[in-house]
Parts: C-alpha cells; structure tokens; sequence
C-alpha cells in the first residue's frame, strides 16, 4: 500500500490546509467556516445547497494571510537474581535532550517549548467543580444550572485551546525519489510488525554458571512491544510515520530523521548519524515460542557438562532453541536500544532503507546550503 498525504490536518476545531500556493487555517463548524489562507482572509458560508465565500481583505494573492506554520520538508529472555549471572548491564540511551539534529533545531525548539506549556484545562475543570458544589450547597439551584452550562462551554473551549498551544503542525512533500526510499521503509516496518514476537531489550549480562541458565553464556531482560503506525498527540502530520516503543521512549521514523520522545522532552537523530547492528541469534526461548520462530533444537533449563540433562533436578524440562534477530539502534549523540524480532529478515533492509534516506536527505541539504 503506498503512502497517503492528506491536504488537511485537523486539530481541535482548527484545520490546517496544504497546497501549492501555501499553508492555511480555518476554523468553524458545518455550513460556516472562517480562515486565512496564502489568498487572505475568508468567511464561508453554505446552506440549502448554496455556498458563498466572501474575501475579508484586499490583500494582494501573493500574499499571506497567515505565517504557514511549518514550510514543506524536501527531501536470552530471563531476568534473574541468581549468582550464576552477573550483575546486568542496562541498555539505555542519554539525554534525549543532548539528541541535536543542527537541521531540526526550530523543530525541537518549539516541539520541547511547546511541551512545557501548562494546560489550562484541568484549572477551569476544578474551577467548575468546585463552584457549581458551592453553589448548590448554598440551595441557590437557578445559579448552579447557570455555572453548570458556563463551565461546560468553557472547558471545551480550554480543551480545543490547549490541543492548539501544545501541537506542532507539519507538512511533508516528498521529492519522487525520497517518496520512494520512504514507503520501502514503511513496507519493511509492516513486515516487522507482522512478526509474532517483537521485544524491547533493556539490559543483558554474562552468565556465570551455564548450568543453572540452560546452558546459555548471556541474558537479557526483555518487554514484547508492538511497533505501529501510529499519532504522537503533539505531532500533527499529513502522513502515516511508524513509532517504536523502546521502554520509556518512542521513535518516530520520519521522512527525514528520527525523533526521539520520552517524559523529559524530544530528540532528533538524523539518518546519517544512525548506525544499525543486525545480527541472528541462537536463543533459548524460556517463555511462550512465537507461532513464526524457527526452532533449530533444544536444550534442557538445567544442563550437565556435556549438554545433557542435570537429573539431580527433577524439575528438568525441555526448552527450545529459536533463531532470533537482533537490531541495535545506536548514534553518536546517545541513541542506544536494542530490539529483537522473533523471525530473522528484517533488519537488513530497514537498514538499507535508513541508508537511502541519510543518502537523500544529506544530498538535499548540500544543495540548500
């Protein structure tokens, strides 16, 4: 399926529109719309089959009504505490603030600015509440109908208000060639998401002892993810961009680089500066086997010197050996997570698909500057 643009983006009771002349907004309800555009300002009204659009300026085509909000962008699964296993190594990456992109500094800057912001909803919210039981313990009924439908209206007034101050808005227009790279990239993240088992690994260490870990000499810990497209509720878009989840952070896979989000704010990694490890394990698979893993053999939860079963365990039972893939992001400004996929063969064209868009992207900004 290939890539959808839509011309429009809403947010709240605002629609941002895209075209060739430029970046407008409007806002209104059916049948009466009000908005700036790169032709002026407008009201519109339509009823009984009948529109009518009336220009509220003289200003000159050419110009704006409105700055556009953001120019076309070109382009081994046990956790254990036992003494057979070393102290484990956490895989996890920096700041997410020390994440720079030179070429996405405005777009930081107001997506991490924006997140500050205090939304004003849950004031007027309480503010409602706890007049409207004042004013009911007061016996004053007629009042408290009044504040009632006072409050309503403005806390879905605050509501749309805080959508708009808390959003960032962009448009992306593709050249042919990165359009291509892209939807490749959105091909082989379907393929990954079609896997029945995707995990995040956040730390592994050493084992001490393989007889007590099945005779394995690494472990992980590991949560299973479910990678999608999906929203980012502050990032408004006019299209589709996979997320990652890796524990207390999502990568965003846009067009033109990644955009790390995590509670304390929102990094940038550009394709150039990402590097990917894609290697095929051998795993001991301690939990539930994925429907789609390929069991090359076995091995037993507690194993003797020669690979066999340990029988002075009676709780000695059979685990499979499945052929896994690893991918590990990584970066020069702190990227650093890790996940596994439960059927090898994604990795390497991802990995293709991330090198084509650093090769176009960085192309692009060598013949802007």
């Amino acid at each position: 399926m290939g890539l959808t643009f839509r011309k429009s983006i809403k947010v709240g009771p605002m629609r941002f529109n895209f075209s060739k002349s430029g970046v407008g907004v409007s806002a209104g309800f059916k049948g009466f719309r009000i908005g700036s555009g790169p032709r002026g300002n407008y009201v519109s009204v339509s009823a009984l089959g009948v529109k009518f659009r009336q220009s509220l300026d003289s200003q000159h085509p050419g110009n704006r009504g409105s700055e556009p909000i953001e120019q076309p962008v070109r382009l081994e699964p046990t956790t254990t505490k036992e003494p057979s296993v070393e102290q484990m190594r956490e895989i996890e990456s920096g700041d997410v603030l020390e994440m720079g992109d030179s070429s996405a500094a405005d777009l930081l800057a107001e997506l991490n600015g924006k997140r500050k912001r205090i939304r004003i909803f849950p004031f007027v919210f309480w503010t409602g509440f706890l007049g409207l039981v004042c004013l009911v313990s007061l016996g004053l009924t007629w009042q408290a109908i009044s504040w009632l439908i006072l409050s309503f209206f403005m806390g879905i007034f605050m509501k749309f208000k805080d959508t708009l101050r808390k959003s960032t808005v962009i448009f992306y227009e593709l050249s042919p060639e990165a359009e291509v790279a892209y939807e490749r990239l959105h091909q082989w993240f379907d393929e990954m998401c079609r896997r029945a088992g995707v995990w995040h690994i956040s730390a592994e260490g050493d084992v001490l002892d393989a007889k007590y870990q099945a005779g394995a000499d690494r472990v992980i810990e590991r949560n299973q993810i479910s990678p999608r497209k999906s929203r980012i509720k502050e990032l408004k878009t006019n299209l589709d961009y996979p997320v990652i989840p890796v524990g207390r952070q999502m990568l965003a896979l846009m067009p033109e680089r990644i955009l790390v989000f995590d509670n304390r704010g929102v990094g940038a990694v550009a394709y150039g500066d990402l590097h990917l490890e894609v290697s095929t394990i051998d795993f001991i698979e301690g939990e539930r086997l994925p429907w789609d893993a390929e069991v090359i053999g076995h091995t037993w939860k507690y194993v003797n010197k020669k690979g066999g079963p340990d029988r002075r365990f009676k709780d000695n039972y059979e685990i499979p050996i499945a052929r896994y893939e690893t991918i590990y992001f990584k970066s020069s400004s702190g990227l650093n997570e890790m996940i596994q996929i439960s059927m090898p063969g994604v990795g390497e064209p991802l990995s293709r698909c991330f090198s084509a868009l650093a090769r176009i992207t960085s192309g692009s900004m060598q013949s802007n500057a």
